[in-house]
């Protein structure tokens, strides 16, 4: 039993803490987001089923809530396509002429580099050069004057030559014929006549055309050839008289850079000879310092020793030597065989005297003899070798002179001989070159006819099919596009994504349309697992005073509150629900039977009986409430209808909603530190912010708030001024709820997800998609 309390309106306003323990809606100073715990399936209510971050496109949802005004766009246009074509639609005629693309140049005798095609690459590009060439405007004039007056064919009275010619140009349908050579050229027309030579026109001013251009300014280029080449030709005269000129001076008859120049060979030698020379007088000069230069030393002349031993060796001498020593020889015989004593030996001595003297003067004769032609011998010796030297170095002179002379004329020749071989292949060259323009110049070349245009004879084509199978697509594209650009172009919010995306951050949870039988249940698990949730905030961070507001009426807010404090009393929470909506008083608060039911789950028909018993409901006294229990006229237990099987526990709005505003700050902090105190949960049914001063009061008490945004029943703009309208009330917590949230019954996971939850069967996978793919 809750204690009868009566709030004064004198109270202290500070008095804001309960027994319970709760905390009060002061306890938090700073404004926070508000999701508790978000991404828990139990927040959400969603599971693990929680929407993409925006709607995006659903080509099945747009053109099924958009159905008629798809197949309204279609039929408009499908019926407006049936006169358009048999209006504008003509019967077509065609022709169309084949011409060959080679892919090589095909040649009389030669070719040439510049038209050889390296690379099948190169070819499609050549061929689609031809495609682009055939439709050009100096070609299709050029066809056009080969008609002459069959031109009219095709030229109309009002056109002048340039239009003509860039209509003509337009119409012609030139493409290549895939895997092939050939390229087609076709025209089409309304009328028969004249489409075949026009074409047959064109090709012939194109071959004509290509001829020209395939050896590009072949006369102007032949000239040019035979002009280089009498250039060339001659400068090779000239090179030959002045190459002519120096063989005669020089008196050589080849000249190549391998050949080395005769009087370097020369100087070599020459410089050889004069150091052996050199040589030779160093050693002749030595000799003879030897011999001379110690001539009058106490030692014994080196000359004389050479001259006795060349006198030793003299044949003469030694003959003289040997007839005296015979005749000594006798001598000393008969000497040995007589006494000292004897007359005869005197006569004996004296010979030998003799002979010793003789033999004594004739080799002081010979060695002197010998001295003086030693020494004239080494000075004609020196006197030679001197004289060749110097003759050497002269001669070595004149070579040097001459060699530097022979090599400038030499070289020279050389170069004449290397410049003129150039030449001689460069005129080579430039006479394959004339000899190629004047084979080549009516060689058959890339492109020629293969089959010209005929005359139609049949239509080929109707137009009256092709107007009506454009206006058909287009309808079709334009009735399948125009509901999915009605939803791009939605300002609405419709699922959680899009309302955290304009938040910026998760909202507390979102409930589906209960006014879908199918999703009834769903919904009501969803109340449950936000009852949860906020219950989990409860014990973790104290919050019990919650306020529900909106950006509008009728965003059902009220059902939302009672629905909510039903599922926390179910969970065996206390909890109450007030009223503080004076602008539009819910009639559930006074215990309307008429209202019992939420707005989603009422009858769409009334009958005599229930406007009976709806008179008879408004004719009792209203009960009292908010306003009554703000000015101390009655207690919280009196002012509170206690629940019952429908409607939990709430507190209405009281018998004079029509004041502004109901109370005060102190009122409602006083008010709601009482009710915190009795119950576990306090939820405050609030009016838009926007639209009333009373919810600007209770945000700034409240523990924490809630803005209810009903799915597909607003725009971005409108939310985002109730969401700048609570920031700046500031209030300690805040949060969102998307409400009555429409199922897409076209196809998604949650569909599937729904389906699963009514049936209690998991969903057969798509036999396109099999898991195997995936395995």
């Amino acid at each position: 039993m809750m204690a009868k309390t009566r709030i004064n309106s004198t109270d202290s306003p500070t008095a804001l803490s309960t027994s319970s323990g709760g905390s009060s809606p002061e306890s938090q100073s700073l404004p926070v987001k508000w999701t508790a715990q978000p991404p828990a399936p139990a927040m959400t209510g969603q599971g693990n089923a929680s929407p993409a971050p925006g709607r995006g496109i659903k080509p099945l949802f747009s053109w099924k809530a958009h159905k008629w005004v798809g197949v309204t766009i279609f039929l408009v246009i499908a019926l407006l396509g049936v006169p358009v074509a048999w209006i504008m639609g003509k019967p077509g005629y065609a022709t169309e002429a084949v011409i060959r693309v080679s892919p090589r140049f095909i040649k009389n005798l030669n070719s040439d580099p510049e038209l050889e095609l390296q690379s099948n690459s190169q070819y499609r590009e050549f061929v689609q050069q031809q495609v682009y060439t055939i439709n050009r405007f100096d070609i299709v004039s050029a066809a056009l004057e080969k008609l002459g007056p069959k031109r009219s064919l095709y030229q109309l009275p009002a056109e002048n030559d340039r239009r003509v010619v860039e209509r003509l140009a337009r119409e012609l349908t030139v493409k290549p014929v895939p895997d092939s050579y050939l390229i087609t050229i076709g025209l089409e027309g309304g009328k028969a006549e004249g489409l075949a030579e026009v074409v047959n026109a064109v090709v012939g001013a194109y071959l004509e055309r290509a001829k020209g251009e395939e050896l590009f300014g072949a006369d102007q280029r032949r000239e040019t050839v035979n002009q280089e080449r009498d250039r060339v030709q001659q400068t090779l005269n000239t090179l030959s008289e002045r190459r002519t000129a120096l063989g005669q001076e020089l008196g050589l008859t080849t000249f190549t850079p391998s050949m080395l120049n005769p009087y370097d060979q020369l100087v070599v030698k020459t410089r050889d000879e004069m150091e052996a020379a050199r040589r030779n007088r160093i050693l002749a000069e030595a000799r003879l310092d030897a011999l001379e230069k110690q001539q009058g030393t106490a030692t014994r002349p080196a000359v004389e020793a050479m001259s006795e031993e060349q006198a030793i060796k003299d044949a003469g001498l030694n003959s003289l030597k040997s007839s005296l020593f015979t005749r000594r020889g006798q001598l000393l015989s008969k000497l040995s065989g007589i006494s000292p004593e004897h007359p005869g030996r005197p006569s004996i001595e004296r010979e030998l005297n003799d002979i010793e003297a003789e033999l004594r003067r004739a080799t002081e004769k010979l060695t002197k003899t010998y001295e003086t032609m030693t020494l004239d011998q080494r000075r004609a010796d020196v006197f030679q070798a001197r004289q060749i030297e110097q003759e050497l170095m002269k001669q070595i002179d004149t070579l040097a002179t001459q060699a530097t002379w022979f090599a400038s004329r030499y070289h020279e020749a050389v170069a004449i001989t290397a410049e003129i071989d150039r030449q001689q292949k460069r005129l080579a060259a430039l006479d394959d070159r004339s000899d190629f323009f004047k084979l080549e110049a009516n060689a058959p070349g890339w492109v020629r006819l293969v089959t010209p245009a005929r005359q139609p004879d049949l239509p080929m084509k109707g137009g009256k099919k092709k107007f009506l199978a454009i206006f058909l697509v287009l309808a079709v594209v334009l009735g399948a596009a125009v509901p999915i650009v009605i939803d791009l172009l939605d300002p609405r919010l419709y699922v959680a994504g899009q309302l955290q995306k304009m938040l910026g951050f998760p909202p507390v949870g979102w409930i589906l349309d209960r006014s879908d039988p199918q999703a009834r249940d769903f919904a009501e698990d969803q109340l449950v697992r936000l009852a949860t949730n906020l219950n989990r905030d409860r014990l973790a961070n104290g919050t019990r005073v919650i306020a529900f507001t909106s950006t509008k009426t009728g965003e059902g807010v009220s059902t939302l509150s009672l629905d909510l404090a039903c599922a926390l009393t179910s969970l065996g929470l206390r909890a109450v629900v007030i009223e503080a909506n004076s602008l539009l008083p819910d009639p559930r608060y006074q215990g309307s039977s008429l209202a019992i039911a939420p707005r989603e789950m009422r009858p769409q028909a009334v009958g005599p009986q229930m406007i009976e018993a709806k008179k008879r409901e408004e004719a009792q006294p209203q009960s009292p409430g908010l306003s009554e229990l703000l000015e101390g006229q009655v207690a919280i237990d009196e002012a509170i209808a206690p629940r019952n099987e429908l409607l939990p526990a709430r507190l209405s709005v009281g018998k004079d909603p029509e004041r502004r505003p109901l109370g005060t700050l102190a009122q409602y902090r006083q008010t709601l530190t009482a009710l915190a105190g009795e119950y576990d949960f306090v939820l405050i049914d609030t009016a838009p912010v926007l639209l009333s001063v009373d919810t600007e009061l209770l945000v700034g008490l409240a523990d924490a708030t809630l803005l209810i945004v009903e799915a597909g029943a607003l725009s971005k703009g409108e939310i985002k001024r109730a969401v700048q309208a609570l920031e700046r009330l500031s209030p300690p917590t805040f949060g969102a709820i998307l409400n009555r949230v429409k199922v897409i019954e076209a196809g998604g996971a949650f569909a599937d997800l729904l389906r699963e939850h009514q049936s209690g069967a998991r969903t057969p996978a798509s036999r396109l998609l099999s898991p195997w793919l995936w395995k």
